[in-house]
Parts: structure tokens; C-alpha cells; sequence
């Protein structure tokens, strides 16, 4: 069991058994066909990378603000009596720190767990706690564990601690020749995540050394070094965006300019975009174009619609996307135009940008679309499109779609549609399928559709899914993780019942750590998505992919 990101975000995958770095399920088939996929709560279907699907499964971390939204009741979203705002703001951070500090004696002691599928799931939760009391443990994992997908596991936590005490630590990890190029990569994301100008710089000192470094080491520093947030990383970025000889280091190196917001290197990247023949250094710069460029850059805005004829399809979605991001209200117009002309599996992408554009008269068109259209996977994301939009017009469409049988993704899309726009009168549709379907994967977009809605049907349904025995692994695990995205806290006592009961199967265990960790996660995006979010999941070097698969 591997808490996977599939093309680049955390997924729930079918395929073989095994389990590292905080949790990819690969069970053994049953009811979830191979290649089946489950993100922590919610479920996309397994596509061509080229398809919407991937890029919603690798942004949605940033573009749903699940941590701010998935509230487990009122009293989690709205004052208490006699409290303003800012007083129940204070309450909840006082009352979130408590449960965190709860839980971190949990994960200390499940880091001592017969199984490693266990522990490498405690790792991880300890990493995102941001805790002082995990790295005295984490680094004893890291040295002494005797599987090393625990040690790799305990080197990233440490990163993810932000700690400037365990940058020594870290450094010295980077800097050994002997250990492997994964072990050394985490040490390298550990300390982009740790960031701040020393850590910059000693990884600066590492990138510019006379010492040969493998290419997914190299790849992997480039990355970090858009992670420390120092402007003193951006000479060496540019430089590396421009001409090193490696073409997978400068993809990495022109998502890094975007990361930090470079708005110096405009031009040359809007050159990349305009000139160069590699399609995956195009596809990094279209990315970042949308991280640098303002509406009002008219070079970059006229390459950005240059690049949506591309030959590619992935530089034709992530243009049109970055446009999206920046749209003033004549890019929203030309966007408009372009959708109902553009090549048909790309239209979606044009319904997408003109929802992070925050276009909501755009909805209309983008129902339109989805009236005329036949095609499901399509119909799905016209459906995202119109819940990032809270379009609570294309409520009745979109209910009608929720009852449609014969077809997983598109109810489940639909479903997830109707809890984002708030439709509070759509939850007894999403109970009734919910009460009537039996494949896992909608069954979990059901419940958080219901989740969304704080309906508490949804809570119910996902405890005695995971305490179901009789459940498949890739149940029990699904619902684990909908619990831990949905924020419900009161269910924490469940998971740990489920940790706790040694007579349960290990991967279970596990997911049920996992699932706890996700919920004590502080931080309002999680840590890791820091990775997957704008990122050109074309362009893959293994210690990435391997954190890309870590929830």
C-alpha cells in the first residue's frame, strides 16, 4: 500500500501489493479494475496524462482549498455565540493545535510498529505535523529503520518539519556519495522545504560544485531551489532554464522561476515558449508564464494564444490554463470564443481557465457546452468547471447527470460538482446513490459530495466503510483518506481503534495512520502538494514520482 500520487498526485492505485512512503494501496484487483484510482477522498479516473483528469488530480489540492472548505460542522465554519470572526478563527487555531499535539505521541509510537507499512505512514504524519519533538525519532528512523522505504520516508518528514535544526542533517545526507540518489534527493527537497537563505545557499553550493551529480540528483536540487523561496537561487535557475545540457533539468529549472515568481525571467521564458522544438521545456514554460506573466505582459499573452494551436496537447492545456490564472476581462472574452472552436478534448481546459478566472458569466457557455455534448470524460469536467465556478443554475444538469447509471466518473464528477457549488438540495439525490451503488470509487465521490454539503450521512458511511471487515482493502483505505480530507475529527477515535487493533490486516493499519495524518496536517495546502501543484507531470525523474506518490 502506497498513498499514491498517480501523474503526480496522491493516489490510491491497483496493481501489485505493496506499500512505501506514506501510502500507495496496490492491492490485488477485485472490484477495482487495474489502473483504478483513488486520491485521498475523491476519485479520478485513470487517463492519457494529456487528459484533464491528470491535471485535476495533480492542482485540486490548491484549487479546492480542501483544508478551508471541508469543515466537519458549523461550528468548525461560523462563530460560536458571542464570538466575532476573528475570535472563532482563534478558537478553531486553539482547538486544531490541541488535537495536532494529541496525535504526535500516536505517531512516535507507530514509528516503532512491527510493520513498515505502519511506520513509514508515521514518518510521513510526523513530517507534516511540524513538530520539534519528531526529529530526534525521525532521524533515528532515518539511519537505523531496517526497510528503506521507512529511511527515505523519515529523511523527506524531516524536510517537511521546516526545521533549521535539521539542516545539518539534511546537508550531510545530500553531500554523501555513498548513499543512493533517492535518499539524497529527499535530503534535497527536505531542505527546499525547510527554506530560508543559509539552506539556499548550501544548496546552491551543491548545485554549482565541481562533483558529477547524477541527472535525477541534479533534477531534484533544481526543484528543491524553487522550494527555499531566496531570491538569491534565481541566477542559477535562469541559468539553468537557458542552457544546461540536460533538458529534464531545465523543464525543472523553468517550473522553479514560476514557483518563485520570477518576473525578470519573462522574457527568456516566454523565448522558450516561442522557439524551442522540445515539447517538455514548452510545457514548463507555459506553466510558468501563468505563475510571472500579467495580463497586461502583451509578448507573453500573445505566445500564451500562439501556444494554443500547438502541435502539443499538453502546451495547448497548460496555455490555456495559465491564462486562465491571469485573465483580465478581454482574455476572459477570447477565451470565451475559443471554447466552443477549439479541438474537443481540449475544450474542457478552456471551461477550466475561464473557472480560475473567476468568470462566473461564463457559465452559461460552459453549461451550453455541456448540454451538447455526449461525451462523458468531457461532460465530467464541464462539470468541475462549473463547481469551481459555484454555478448554481447548472444545479438541475448536473443532478441529472448524478443519476445516470452504467458509468463510475461521471455521476462521481458530478456528485463532487453539486458539493462544491453548495447545493444543499442536491443531498438526498447524492444519498439515495450513495445507498444503491456498489463500485468504491463513486461510492467515495458520492460521500464527499455529501462531505462538501456536511451532510452526515457522509460521516456514517465512511466509519463503517473503514471499520467494515468484511470491506475490501481499497475500501476500507478510500474511506479512510475521504475522512482525513473531509476533516472530520470526531471520527479520529475510529481511525485509531483501527490502528490499534493488532488482529487488522497491516495496510489498514497503515491507512488509518495515514488517514490521522492528514488530519492533524496544519498547514492550509498540504506540504507535499507543493510538488504536484503547477507542475509538467510530463517531464518525470524518479525521486520526484517517487514523492509524488506520498501522501
Amino acid at each position: 500500500m502506497r498513498l499514491v500520487l498517480t501523474t503526480a498526485i496522491l493516489v490510491l492505485a491497483v496493481a501489485g501489493t505493496a506499500f512505501a512512503h506514506g501510502g500507495s494501496y496496490r492491492g490485488g484487483g477485485g472490484a477495482v479494475p487495474s489502473g483504478g484510482s483513488v486520491p485521498p477522498g475523491t476519485a479520478d479516473r485513470p487517463t492519457a496524462i494529456s487528459n484533464w483528469e491528470t491535471w485535476w488530480s495533480a492542482n485540486k489540492e490548491f484549487h479546492l482549498r480542501l483544508h478551508e472548505r471541508m469543515r466537519e460542522d458549523g461550528t468548525d465554519v461560523t462563530p460560536s455565540a458571542g464570538e466575532n470572526d476573528e475570535q472563532g478563527a482563534e478558537r478553531r487555531a486553539r482547538d486544531d493545535s490541541l488535537k495536532r499535539a494529541e496525535m504526535v505521541p500516536v505517531f512516535i509510537k507507530a514509528l516503532q510498529d512491527k510493520s513498515f507499512e505502519v511506520r513509514t505512514a508515521a514518518a510521513i504524519a510526523l513530517g507534516k505535523m511540524g513538530d520539534a519533538q519528531a526529529s530526534t525519532v525521525l532521524r533515528d528512523a532515518a539511519e537505523k529503520d531496517k526497510h528503506k522505504d521507512v529511511r527515505e520516508s523519515a529523511v523527506l518528514a524531516l524536510g517537511m518539519l521546516g526545521l533549521d535544526e535539521n539542516v545539518p542533517y539534511l546537508l550531510d545526507i545530500l553531500s554523501d556519495q555513498k548513499q543512493n540518489t533517492r535518499n539524497r534527493s529527499f535530503a534535497a527537497f527536505g531542505l527546499g522545504l525547510t527554506g530560508g537563505e543559509d539552506t539556499a545557499a548550501l544548496l546552491l553550493r551543491v548545485a554549482n560544485g565541481r562533483k558529477k551529480l547524477q541527472p535525477p540528483l541534479v533534477a531534484s536540487v533544481y526543484v528543491a531551489l524553487g522550494l527555499t523561496g531566496s531570491e538569491s537561487v534565481l541566477p542559477t535557475l535562469r541559468d539553468a532554464a537557458a542552457k544546461h545540457a540536460d533538458d529534464n533539468v531545465r523543464a525543472f529549472a523553468i517550473l522553479s522561476l514560476g514557483r518563485m515568481g520570477d518576473r525578470a525571467a519573462l522574457g527568456a521564458v516566454t523565448r522558450i515558449l516561442d522557439r524551442e522544438k522540445t515539447a517538455n521545456l514548452r510545457r514548463s514554460a507555459a506553466i510558468t508564464l501563468g505563475k510571472i506573466a500579467h495580463a497586461d505582459d502583451t509578448d507573453a499573452v500573445a505566445q500564451l494564444e500562439r501556444a494554443l494551436e500547438d502541435t502539443d496537447p499538453m502546451v495547448r492545456h497548460f496555455a490555456a490554463v495559465s491564462l486562465g490564472e491571469m485573465a483580465n476581462a478581454a482574455i476572459r472574452k477570447r477565451l470565451r470564443e475559443r471554447l466552443p472552436k477549439a479541438r474537443r478534448a481540449d475544450r474542457p481546459f478552456f471551461a477550466l481557465a475561464l473557472a480560475l478566472a473567476d468568470s462566473v458569466d461564463s457559465a452559461p457557455l460552459v453549461r451550453e457546452a455541456l448540454r451538447t455534448e455526449t461525451a462523458k470524460d468531457l461532460q465530467s469536467g464541464y462539470c468541475i468547471a462549473l463547481g469551481i465556478m459555484g454555478d448554481a443554475a447548472a444545479v438541475p444538469q448536473i443532478q441529472a447527470l448524478v443519476q445516470e447509471r452504467g458509468g463510475i466518473w461521471l455521476p462521481g464528477y458530478a456528485a463532487l460538482a453539486l458539493g462544491m457549488i453548495g447545493s444543499r438540495a442536491s443531498a438526498p439525490l447524492l444519498r439515495e446513490r450513495l445507498a444503491i451503488e456498489n463500485d468504491p470509487r463513486l461510492r467515495m465521490n458520492l460521500a464527499v459530495g455529501l462531505g462538501l454539503l456536511h451532510d452526515p450521512m457522509a460521516r456514517t458511511f465512511l466509519i463503517e466503510t473503514v471499520r467494515d471487515t468484511k470491506a475490501t482493502i481499497y475500501e476500507r483505505g478510500s474511506a479512510a483518506m475521504s475522512i482525513g480530507v473531509l476533516r472530520l475529527n470526531s471520527a479520529a477515535t475510529d481511525l485509531l481503534d483501527v490502528y490499534g487493533n493488532k488482529k487488522e490486516q497491516d495496510l489498514v493499519r497503515a491507512m488509518a495512520i495515514v488517514a490521522l495524518g492528514i488530519l492533524a496536517d496544519p498547514s492550509e495546502i498540504p506540504k507535499l502538494a507543493r510538488f504536484s501543484i503547477d507542475n509538467n507531470y510530463g517531464v518525470t525523474v524518479d525521486p520526484l514520482n517517487e514523492v509524488l506518490s506520498i501522501l
